[in-house]
């Protein structure tokens, strides 16, 4: 099988990673996930594990390690109803209780080096950038070259032209963006990943940019059905304790959930951060407050949950408002909040992967318009 798999790339000049032949010879029907990356217009030049593994279709046989489940039990103060069923979620990746990072230079550079390597990955796929190199390569070839780097500074010259400082692991490069092209228009910020496709000027002192790909999630993974009715709702931002918490909305939204015919679907709803207003969090903060003490505002919260139908199981992840650290990612919130919940609540760190009835969700509260705000011209 390992073989022919082998065969069938090199047959199409498709390069494949050892370890990414090793996984389709694990799977449920090897061959018809090579079809789905052969006919994927957006393969990457290099097909790796990973690659392999976002493929729908490659369903391993052999044993894996699963999540650990977190399945939110009944809750203590309502039998269930013949409607209902067991709750299906499982928390796929959580940084909660597996924290190990202490924030020196060495984790930060992990950090950094890791998200380039996750967003050149992602850019691979492009067509356009089929065949791209290294930078430092790029300078030997000197033609039409294609190469994916991180922006290290960005300006504008005196013609109107767009300079970007690019550079990779190894090696940096000026890319000039001409003021009349489409991306000409375009604000670049310091540390963005960009795919670069273009030419060296005759001096071969920076590359004149044809096309500038950003990052963007492939939209060709199409969810096959699964046999499940269930609707999850998604509820962020509700601070409570905040003088500006909409008390009348959330009893309509309730009231919503408990009487009307179109809600009797949802069974699940995910809360993304900021439950609370918090303490602290900004200057001046104090004026506008409810509620001062951050444990009498999620007490509050947790007799407001009460009044959702008993049927809906929660999830409920922290913000920048909510009593955990601010770095990211963050942890659940602590025992001393969670225990003022009921039992049909999970908890869980913020950013989350979950899969809730087989489909998989990635939650996030983050705070990352606040950095383009900050780094774009007019935003601010």
């Amino acid at each position: 099988m390992k073989k022919r798999i082998l065969k069938v790339f090199q047959d199409k000049g498709i390069l494949v990673d050892p370890d990414a032949i090793d996984e389709l010879t694990g799977a449920k029907d090897a061959m018809k996930c090579v079809d789905a990356i052969l006919s994927d217009p957006e393969r990457p030049l290099v097909v790796t594990k990973a690659d392999v593994q976002h493929y729908l279709t490659c369903q391993p046989v052999k044993t894996r390690a699963k999540p650990r489940p977190k399945v939110a039990p009944e809750p203590k103060t309502a039998l269930p109803t013949s409607e209902e069923k067991p709750a299906e979620i499982r928390i796929l990746k959580d940084i909660t209780g597996d924290s190990t990072c202490v924030g020196n230079v060495i984790d930060f550079a992990k950090l950094f080096n890791d998200r380039f390597q996750t967003l050149k990955k992602i850019l691979a796929r492009r067509r356009e950038l089929a065949g791209m190199m290294s930078i430092d390569r790029a300078r030997k070839i000197r033609k039409d070259v294609r190469f994916v780097g991180i922006v290290n500074d960005s300006r504008t010259t005196k013609n109107g032209h767009t300079m970007l400082d690019v550079e990779d692991e190894d090696d940096r490069i000026q890319v000039l963006i001409m003021k009349g092209s489409k991306k000409g228009m375009d604000a670049f910020i310091k540390d963005e990943v960009l795919g670069i496709v273009g030419s060296f000027s005759k001096d071969g002192e920076l590359v004149v940019a044809k096309e500038v790909i950003r990052p963007e999630v492939p939209m060709n993974n199409a969810m096959a059905p699964n046999g499940s009715n269930a609707i999850v709702a998604f509820v962020s931002d509700v601070h409570v304790g905040s003088s500006e918490f909409l008390p009348d909305a959330w009893n309509r939204f309730v009231t919503w959930l408990n009487k009307d015919t179109l809600a009797k679907g949802i069974a699940y709803i995910v809360m993304p951060g900021d439950l609370v207003d918090g303490i602290g969090i900004y200057p001046g903060q104090e004026d506008e407050l409810s509620i001062e003490d951050v444990y009498e505002q999620y007490q509050e919260f947790a007799r407001l949950v009460t009044a959702i139908p008993q049927r809906i199981k929660i999830v409920m992840m922290p913000g920048n408002h909510d009593a955990v650290r601010l770095a990211e990612p963050q942890p659940a919130l602590p025992k001393e909040v969670s225990s003022m919940f009921d039992t049909r609540v999970t908890f869980v760190g913020n950013p989350c992967y979950m899969e809730i009835e087989g489909r998989t969700i990635l939650a996030y509260h983050g705070r990352s318009m606040d950095d383009f705000a900050g780094n774009i011209p007019n935003m601010s």
